[in-house]
């Protein structure tokens, strides 16, 4: 049962029609959902999930490039309402993580408009708390955006004068019964979440946790570590696929934005415990295109330039790994999009940054590090990138192979 396309009773200036959630904010840009049943906060991740994935392509065309945030104001921290923030200055912040592997695109979305803000447990703040949420969602409005709010009480809490449409349940009694036989199991899953550090990170993105909810459903647990999550996604994706499902409807890119960083990160510090033959770079292409069905296509290049933001944070030192580990993300990505980048410009850009060739000297000392830098310096020798080849040769101690300059090379014939 689709539980985001139950018909629902919309009741506005006394009327009362049959629509779905989705259909009301075509023509709605806020809509309160409400329900005196237990599940109402189930119901508001299930329509997070169902935007998210793209509702298995049956979105109206209006909102097919609307984003879903999903934000659950009963754990959010009370500080960006003590502060008096701003949605445009607190969602940068409640998103931090995100922002810090490079999903700018993500921020500039939801800050600019082109979002659905899911605002779940409105009933839980207190009323200066109320104040400053209502104030998110006349915020959200100005910006274009779309508003879906949860509460038991839709006129108690100052929205009166917003167009707001009360979504009632009076007509859909298998959707409250599907919704309170799902509550505990939610519950568990919420709790297995919190315990999870990785995972609780990564369930900032409303697109992840949507694949979660379904990783739970099928599984009953949730992955302890980001590598456990990455191929629990793609093994539901999959499914989802071969079942007929356009590929991008059930991992959309801003789904692939996430997981793709994290394979990358842990497919380097696994790769560092003999673990790189089980998650090598053929091995995401592989992934990739599983997920996608996208090979070397315009989704492929997106993904290189996802991996080229990680590079240019990895180069900066905040991933805590530096080069090595940016040098392994190129590689994946440059096999994933069929080196359609010269890996020799990415370097030169990495010097850019400011990458001595003394740190590399520093790294090539250590075992752990010389097989990275040693198919860097592999493919350098392929891409006649004299300069960096011969600085990474030397950082592991060996000689640059010796070439003959080919005639394009040379200076020409004398006049």
């Amino acid at each position: 049962m689709d539980i985001d396309y139950v018909p629902v009773s919309v009741r506005s200036l006394g009327s009362s029609q049959a629509k779905t959630i989705f259909t009301t904010l075509v023509d709605h840009p806020v809509a309160v959902l409400s329900s005196e049943h237990e599940g109402l906060s189930l119901l508001c991740k299930h329509v997070a999930k169902s935007f998210s994935e793209g509702s298995v392509g049956r979105l109206p065309k209006e909102l097919g490039n609307f984003m879903p945030i999903y934000l659950d104001l009963a754990t959010l921290d009370k500080c960006y309402f003590q502060a008096g923030l701003t949605l445009h200055m607190a969602i940068p912040m409640i998103y931090e993580d995100l922002n810090d592997f490079g999903s700018s695109s993500f921020l500039t979305r939801a800050t600019t408009g082109g979002a659905i803000y899911i605002l779940d447990n409105l009933d839980a703040l207190d009323s200066k708390e109320r104040s400053f949420a209502t104030a998110w969602v006349k915020e959200a409005i100005e910006m274009r955006s779309r508003v879906l709010v949860a509460t038991r009480d839709p006129y108690a809490h100052g929205l009166s004068d917003l167009p707001v449409l009360e979504i009632a349940d009076d007509s859909t009694p298998q959707l409250m019964a599907a919704m309170r036989l799902g509550t505990t199991a939610c519950q568990d899953f919420m709790k297995q979440l919190s315990a999870s550090t990785s995972a609780t990170a990564m369930a900032k993105s409303p697109a992840a946790l949507s694949m979660m909810l379904d990783v739970f459903f099928e599984t009953q647990r949730v992955p302890d570590n980001h590598l456990g999550l990455a191929r629990e996604f793609l093994r539901i994706a999959s499914l989802h696929i071969k079942a007929g499902t356009p590929a991008r409807m059930v991992m959309p890119m801003r789904s692939i934005d996430l997981w793709i960083s994290r394979v990358a990160y842990e497919m380097h510090t696994l790769g560092l415990q003999g673990l790189s033959q089980e998650l090598d770079q053929a091995r995401i292409a592989d992934l990739y295109t599983e997920a996608t069905g996208d090979q070397y296509g315009e989704g492929a290049a997106w993904v290189f330039d996802l991996m080229m933001n990680r590079v240019s944070l990895f180069i900066q030192g905040r991933s805590g790994l530096g080069l090595p580990s940016s040098i392994t993300a190129v590689l994946a990505a440059q096999h994933i999009a069929g080196c359609v980048v010269s890996p020799a410009f990415v370097l030169g850009k990495q010097a850019a940054h400011g990458v001595s060739k003394e740190a590399l000297k520093i790294w090539g000392q250590d075992p752990a590090w010389q097989p990275v830098l040693t198919h860097a310096g592999q493919i350098l020798e392929a891409d006649r990138s004299i300069e960096w080849q011969e600085v990474f040769y030397s950082a592991i101690g060996r000689s640059a192979p010796s070439r003959k300059r080919s005639y394009a090379e040379s200076e020409g014939p004398s006049l």
